[in-house]
């Protein structure tokens, strides 16, 4: 893997769990708002290999047992199963932040009983998904999508969706439409939008308010008893 970042302490990634966080290069999508533009872009420096990350680890193990694999992309890379072999062979649980974009990768990674949790990224209505995406195969159809959201619910395993909210783009009908398409999920993430200086492309968005997504939220709470709302700090 192309490691573009490494987080030794986290204690929001990974829900129940102190983490670290390794942070993979490259994304085959280009949402605008993203606000890990390098990793997206594929532009961090790759200061880490996979080598050191596992001797920090060790370091730190008295203190760290759970790793969050995040992106960037981190199924684009056919290695990725033996890197969280070794983790798992360590003794750490490990979670997968996945934009869904390779249902076969993470279908293969459920199947061995390599994951502990599973956070998929739901960008937008299914239909509404081809202007942001870089591979020009993937955005021609979303049978991928379908099937990584399929695989995540029927998982056995912790899970959530995780949708940043834009205005006007994420109205209530929309998130009404998009819950229903995730319906027996374990949890919904509702992520506010804010700018960051390393956004993907630097334009605004109008962000929603912390009241605006607690009575999205409160308006989906009986169909996902998880739900949840995060909130930037403003940098």
């Amino acid at each position: 893997m192309n490691i573009g970042g490494f987080l030794k302490t986290s204690y929001s990634d990974f829900p129940g769990h102190l983490s670290s966080v390794i942070f993979t290069n490259g994304c085959n999508f280009k949402c605008p708002y993203c606000h890990n533009g390098d990793l997206a872009s594929g532009r961090a420096p790759a200061t880490e290999t996979f080598d050191t990350i596992l001797t920090k680890l060790d370091q730190r193990r008295q203190h760290i047992r759970a790793v969050v694999i995040s992106g960037g992309e981190p199924t684009l890379y056919r290695d990725l199963p033996d890197c969280i072999r070794m983790l798992k062979n360590e003794g750490y649980a490990v979670k997968l932040d996945t934009n869904g974009s390779n249902p076969e990768m993470l279908e293969h990674l459920l199947r061995e009983s390599l994951l502990d949790y599973v956070a998929m990224d739901y960008k937008w209505l299914i239909s509404d998904y081809a202007p942001f995406i870089a591979d020009p195969v993937l955005a021609a159809s979303t049978a991928w999508l379908n099937a990584s959201i399929d695989l995540t619910i029927g998982s056995g395993i912790d899970h959530e969706f995780r949708t940043t909210v834009l205005s006007p783009y994420h109205r209530e009908d929309v998130l009404e439409k998009m819950g229903r398409r995730i319906a027996g999920a374990q949890a919904w993430s509702l992520q506010q939008y804010q700018y960051t200086a390393n956004q993907l492309e630097d334009c605004h968005f109008e962000t929603y308010s912390k009241s605006v997504l607690e009575a999205f939220a409160n308006c989906h709470a009986k169909a996902f008893p998880k739900m949840k709302i995060r909130v930037r700090a403003k940098v």
